[in-house]
C-alpha cells in the first residue's frame, strides 16, 4: 500500500475511541489527566455509559466520584431533551405556496397539525428560503409575508394555530422551542398614597411548542418567571434604578388566560423626555419541567379506600369512592413536607385534567372537580380535592401522573431598538 493511500485510510477510518482507557484515567494521578478523561466521555456520551457505570462502583474515591458526576449529566442531558422537546426547525424552497399545502409540506419538520381558517386555505404566499429556521420565526415570517394571519395566544395544546388578523409587530426573539415578546409597552403616572409615581410597565409573554409542557402554570412562586437584568437607551446608557417593583405593593402580575401562553407586567424607570427608543432590553424566563414523573394508581379503587401511595416526600391518599347513580364520587388527599429548595408547591405536582378513571371495558373518564381546599403550616403542605367521575363500567382503575421532582430552565431573551409609546 502506498504511503498516500495508507494516510487516506487513516483519515478515512480513524482509530476508535478507548472507553476502557479514558474511563481508568478517571482515577489518574495527573490532575489534567483525569479532567481530560472526564471532558472526553462527557462528549462521547451514552455510548460510554457500560463503562462508566461499573467505575462508579469503584473503590477509588476519585474515579468513583467522577464516574457518578458523569452519569448525572448525562440523566441531566436526557431528562432535558425529554421535557423540553426538540427545537423543531423548518427547510424551504424560496417560492409561492398555497396555505393548504404548507399545512402538509410542514408535517416533515413539524409532527403536529398547523391549523388555520378554512377560508384561507386556498390563498398563496410568496416565502423566502427557510434553511432550518426556528418554527416559531417561520411562523412569524409566514404571517407577515401573508399579511392576513396571525399568531393567537389561545392555541391548541397539541397544534400550532394561526387566525385570520393582522400579523403582531410587536419586538420578538425566540430561544428553541420557544417565542417572547414584548406584548405591551407604556408609560405611566400615578399617585400612589398621595406620591406622585411615574415610571414605565412593559407586558412580557412567552410561548412554547406542542410538545413542551412547563408544570406548574397557575402556581409557579416568583422564583419561575420573567426577570429584567437590563434596559438602555438609545445611545447605550442605562436607565437606573431598574427593574423596580410595583410601589403599591402590587408586584407582578399573571395573565393566565391562555393554557399555552404566559405573560407578566413589570415596572421600570420611567425614561427622560427626551429618551424615544430603547435601545436594549435583556433579561431571563426562568420555567420548571418535571424530572421525574410517577404514575399514581389505585386499583381496584372499591377497595383502595385509605391506601396511599408515597413519592419522595409527597403522600397521595384515596380518602373517599362512592358509587351512584350517575357515575362516581372520589375524594383524594395530597400532603407534602415544605422544602423550600424545591422550587415549586404541592398544587403545581398534578392536573386535576389528568386524573382519570378506567373502566373493565375499557371507557374511561376525566375528574370533574367539585371542590378543592389547600392549607400550609408547621412545615406541611395538604390538599383535598373532590369530584365526580361520569362512569357507569365496572371500575379497574384511577390513575394520574405526579411530579416528584423538577428542574429549573431558563430562556434568556434580548429586545434591542424599542420604540416608546
Amino acid at each position: 500500500m502506498s504511503l498516500l493511500l495508507s494516510v487516506l485510510v487513516a483519515v478515512s477510518f480513524p482509530q476508535e475511541v478507548n472507553v476502557d482507557l479514558l474511563v481508568e484515567r478517571l482515577g489518574h494521578e495527573d490532575p489534567d489527566a483525569r479532567d481530560k478523561a472526564e471532558k472526553r466521555l462527557l462528549e462521547i456520551g451514552e455510548t460510554a455509559r457500560q463503562g462508566v457505570l461499573l467505575a462508579s462502583y469503584s473503590s477509588n474515591v476519585e474515579l468513583r466520584t467522577r464516574a457518578s458526576r458523569i452519569l448525572a449529566a448525562w440523566d441531566l442531558v436526557a431528562v432535558r431533551e425529554r421535557s423540553l422537546g426538540p427545537a423543531w426547525k423548518v427547510t424551504l424552497a424560496e417560492g409561492e405556496y398555497g396555505l393548504g399545502d404548507l399545512q402538509r409540506v410542514l408535517t416533515a419538520f413539524v409532527p403536529v397539525p398547523l391549523e388555520m381558517p378554512a377560508t384561507l386555505v386556498n390563498s398563496r404566499v410568496r416565502l423566502g428560503k427557510a434553511d432550518g429556521t426556528p418554527v416559531w420565526r417561520f411562523l412569524d415570517q409566514l404571517c407577515e409575508a401573508h399579511g392576513g394571519l396571525a399568531i393567537p395566544l389561545d392555541r391548541p395544546q397539541s397544534a400550532f394555530s394561526l387566525v385570520a388578523g393582522k400579523p403582531s409587530r410587536a419586538p420578538t426573539c425566540y430561544a428553541g422551542p420557544f417565542r417572547i415578546w414584548i406584548d405591551k409597552l407604556t408609560l405611566e403616572a400615578r399617585h400612589p398614597y398621595g406620591q406622585e409615581w411615574k415610571g414605565a410597565r412593559m407586558v412580557l409573554a412567552v410561548a412554547w411548542q406542542p410538545n413542551v409542557h412547563p408544570i406548574g402554570r397557575d402556581y409557579l412562586s416568583d422564583d419561575f418567571d420573567f426577570k429584567i437584568t437590563e434596559i438602555t437607551d438609545e445611545k447605550g446608557a442605562l436607565i437606573k434604578d431598574q427593574p423596580t417593583s410595583d410601589p403599591e405593593g402590587e408586584g407582578f402580575t399573571h395573565d393566565r388566560t391562555w393554557e399555552s401562553c404566559w405573560r407578566r407586567s413589570q415596572d421600570f424607570a420611567y425614561p427622560k423626555a427626551e429618551v424615544r427608543r430603547l435601545g436594549r432590553i435583556k433579561g431571563n424566563i426562568k420555567l420548571a419541567f418535571p424530572s421525574t414523573v410517577r404514575m399514581v394508581e389505585f386499583s381496584n379503587p372499591s377497595i383502595a379506600v385509605g391506601k396511599k401511595k408515597t413519592f419522595g416526600s409527597s403522600t397521595v391518599a384515596l380518602s373517599s369512592y362512592q358509587r351512584t347513580e350517575a357515575g362516581v364520587l372520589v375524594e383524594l388527599q395530597f400532603s407534602r413536607s415544605e422544602d423550600k429548595e424545591k422550587g415549586i408547591g404541592l398544587l403545581s405536582r398534578w392536573s386535576n385534567s389528568s386524573i382519570k378513571l378506567r373502566g373493565k371495558d375499557g371507557s374511561a373518564a376525566v375528574l370533574e372537580v367539585r371542590s378543592r381546599f389547600t392549607s400550609s403550616g408547621s412545615g406541611n403542605e395538604g390538599a383535598r380535592v373532590s369530584g365526580f367521575f361520569p362512569l357507569k363500567a365496572e371500575v379497574e382503575s384511577l390513575s394520574f401522573p405526579f411530579v416528584e421532582d423538577h428542574f429549573e430552565h431558563e430562556i434568556p431573551f434580548e429586545f434591542t431598538d424599542v420604540e416608546l409609546p
